[in-house]
């Protein structure tokens, strides 16, 4: 075993030495809440019921809930839900980089929107777990030739470290494969064991543990090194059975995203919905357990049989018969229920008690507004309004620690793959793009920021038409396309400034030319008017002439 790959042990076990305090903590929440999720402590035969601790599955209707919601509201294939835009504000405008900016975003959307790449698939699971634990884990490779493809990993599978930015920037993957899968991926690379029995009939499905690392690289590459390994991160797989390195390559961005839906101070793991709902779900778990024992217990009473009074086994089974003593009969019954005394519409108000406040750690109070009929559109679009506030630190998150990352990462993959993308613009040479999102929180505020643009107008309405010269104190093309943007619309339908200049130019020097037009009409016109008197002027100088000729 090399250094390389002792150096790589030793942090991926100090890294799960450090999570050990939390695994407990993900156990109880996958037994308890998320009874399909991988088991953070032990291994468990495939098959395996792991519902025996589940009485109520409110949990997993919530969480599913939420998740869905969350994938409606930022990332849903109907909407427009990012765009993107070049650092520098003023290039945004040029034309030149509205159609590279909008043909980028199309490709992008044709990645998370397509079938092949498996993102609308993939998100599901990893919100889920980002739902319940309060982390999630994404990969997303660059196969040749193909689409970015997103596989969600099980948290279980995955150790995190983050870099002094305080985002994740390191993550190992520990997994088991049979020795024909490892086999399929890395050809005589695996390992001589893993090979030996990928080549046995009769073990080729004998498990392996694996590695996968991928981290921030510490020390500059050596300039003669393959570009793999020269790329800004480092990615290492290792066969921990064997404790050799199977590949060493690189990344240009990182291919593992993990974020966090709330997280505390010097914490590496987040904590979720699960966390806070975790204590309500263990009780609901054992009351709802109890109110099926009581249940059972009022079906099938406890009996009270007379001493030596039957005869036989007791057959408590539709239509059984029991035989008694003739004694036992006269004494009375010899075979009676035992009466027990409950409570159950107490135990079904806890029990509801606790199936909502379960909801309500999973946001579902939020997503479930109650509208009444009689309700104004006011009301309801600031009820709306208070749900997008309180889950606005979510969406926050997610799009800094999940959407962002993915949007880069994608961005990277197909500047790389020939022929996808046309050329930036010269102008975009080396500058940096970024992406911004539309989520329902934004879109509120940008309707209530169009609102109070109507709402000032509407006030003051009456002092402009008193007064139409207050006017000048408004930017009327800047009003235009905030609210036409604001509003939801595409930006690539406005026209770039230096256009609106040229056709104002163009109509400015049309009106100009009618004017003209018009003057020359109106004299012609005037000449037109006044023909006939002087043609009769001249008609009549000329005939006095004539005359006078004559008489002379």
């Amino acid at each position: 075993m090399d250094d390389l790959v002792k150096q790589i042990e030793a942090r991926h076990s100090r890294a799960k030495a450090e999570r050990s305090t939390a695994d407990g903590v993900f156990q109880r929440i996958r037994d308890l809440c998320y009874p399909s999720g991988d088991p953070f402590m032990g291994r468990e035969t495939p098959g395996t019921s792991t519902r025996h601790l589940v009485y109520d599955n409110t949990a997993e209707q919530a969480a599913d809930q939420l998740a869905a919601a969350l994938i409606g509201s930022l990332v849903n294939p109907a909407l427009d839900w990012f765009g993107l835009r070049a650092q520098d504000a003023e290039l945004n405008d040029r034309d030149d980089v509205k159609r590279y900016l909008s043909v980028v975003q199309g490709r992008i959307r044709m990645v998370t929107d397509s079938p092949d790449s498996r993102f609308l698939l993939e998100v599901h699971e990893y919100l889920l777990d980002f739902v319940h634990y309060g982390t999630g884990v994404m990969f997303i490779g660059d196969p040749a030739g193909r689409l970015p493809q997103f596989d969600s990993r099980p948290l279980s599978e995955c150790t995190l470290l983050e870099g002094p930015d305080g985002q994740v920037d390191t993550v190992f993957r520990e997994w088991q494969w049979t020795a024909a899968q490892a086999y399929a991926k890395w050809p005589e690379k695996c390992g001589p064991k893993v090979v030996a029995a990928a080549k046995d009939p009769n073990r080729q499905e004998d498990k392996f543990t694996f590695l996968h690392a991928v981290m921030p690289r510490e020390a500059a590459p050596d300039a003669t090194a393959p570009l793999v390994k020269r790329l800004p991160f480092a990615s290492y797989h290792v066969n921990l059975t064997e404790r050799l390195m199977i590949r060493e390559s690189g990344y240009h961005e990182n291919p593992f995203i993990a974020s966090r839906f709330s997280k505390r101070t010097g914490e590496v793991y987040g904590r979720g919905p699960g966390h806070k709902a975790l204590p309500d779900v263990g009780t609901l778990q054992e009351l709802s357990k109890d109110i099926m024992d009581a249940v059972e217990l009022g079906l099938f009473p406890p009996l009270v049989v007379d001493d030596d009074g039957v005869l036989g086994e007791i057959r408590q089974h539709s239509r059984g018969l029991n035989f008694a003593r003739g004694d036992a009969m006269r004494r009375g019954d010899p075979i009676r229920r035992m009466e027990i005394a409950g409570v159950p519409q107490l135990g079904e108000t806890y029990l509801q008690d606790m199936r909502e406040r379960v909801t309500r750690a999973y946001y579902n109070h939020l997503l479930q507004i109650d509208q009444d009929p009689r309700m104004t559109a006011t009301q309801v679009l600031e009820l709306s309004e208070r749900t997008m506030q309180a889950l606005s630190s979510v969406y926050g998150r997610l799009q800094t620690e999940f959407l962002g990352p993915m949007i880069a990462r994608i961005y990277g993959i197909l500047t790389r793959k020939p022929g996808v993308l046309p050329p930036p613009p010269p102008i975009l040479q080396g500058r940096p793009l970024k992406a911004e999102f539309i989520s329902p929180a934004v879109r509120q505020q940008r309707l209530a920021e169009v609102r109070a643009i109507s709402q000032s107008m509407d006030v003051l309405a009456p002092l402009i038409q008193t007064k139409p010269e207050v006017l000048d104190n408004l930017d009327h093309n800047a009003a235009f396309r905030y609210v036409f943007e604001h509003m939801g619309s595409p930006i690539g339908l406005l026209t770039s400034p230096d256009e609106l200049k040229r056709i104002r130019q163009a109509r400015q020097e049309e009106a100009q030319r009618q004017a003209g037009m018009g003057d020359l009409q109106e004299t012609l016109k005037s000449v037109g008017a006044v023909a006939p008197a002087l043609q009769a002027v001249v008609n009549g100088a000329a005939n006095g002439q004539g005359g006078g000729r004559a008489a002379a």
